[in-house]
């Protein structure tokens, strides 16, 4: 069994190298992607980097095992120096296993709970501009914590006339499909259209053949 120990250290961001084995798709080709990666960016730019960058030695510098997009971002953003978490001289075997780890065995968020944090951060006068989110994306949280869901699971039919509720269970894999078809149908659209919009286009196109 391994168990790897490793130490926190502040070091030169052209120290730091990406790795050769990233498993996510880059963010130029990958639309969703791209905006969860504007998000990151955003987060750091108001909030400043909290979270090391996992690496390991490289040579004379060290290369990222987890944490390539926020070190991307960070250089973008101008930093000379950034926080690791230095795992030491392990081997590439050892370290693509630590990246399998990090990306795979992450438990997602639902959108349900991010909201009641959001709402709860609102209520307590704290700015929501230090999120990561734009300005529609708060207000959907917004609708979210407003929601009536104790009316919503009553036996009586609720009034729900001003909304419509379809629930599908999907891995975290088919959910990021899904979201990079909505992102597409969006961008082709200039972004005039609604998610729900987008993917009524998307069934109606399988449907017509």
């Amino acid at each position: 069994m391994n168990k790897f120990t490793g130490e926190s250290a502040k070091v030169a961001i052209d120290s730091v190298v990406p790795n050769d084995w990233n498993p996510k798709d880059k963010i130029e080709e990958n639309e969703y992607n791209r905006r969860k990666y504007e998000e990151v960016k955003k987060s750091l730019e108001k909030k400043t980097q909290y979270q090391p960058i996992l690496v390991r030695e490289h040579g004379k510098g060290y290369q990222i095992i987890d944490g390539y997009h926020r070190w991307r971002a960070l250089k973008e953003l101008g930093y000379d120096e950034i926080i690791v978490w230095n795992l030491g001289n392990i081997s590439d075997e050892q370290a693509i296993g630590i990246t399998v780890d990090d990306v795979y065995l992450k438990i997602p968020a639902t959108d349900i709970l991010i909201a009641q944090l959001v709402k709860r951060m609102e209520d307590a006068g704290q700015d929501l501009e230090q999120l990561p989110y734009d300005s529609e994306q708060i207000q959907h949280f917004r609708d979210l914590a407003d929601f009536d869901w104790d009316q919503f699971n009553k036996d009586k039919e609720p009034d729900l006339s001003h909304l419509n509720f379809t629930t599908i269970t999907v891995t975290t894999e088919q959910k990021e499909i899904i979201d990079q078809a909505v992102a597409k149908i969006r961008q082709d659209q200039n972004e005039e259209i609604s998610e729900g919009r987008a993917l009524e286009l998307i069934c109606a196109d399988y449907l017509a053949g």
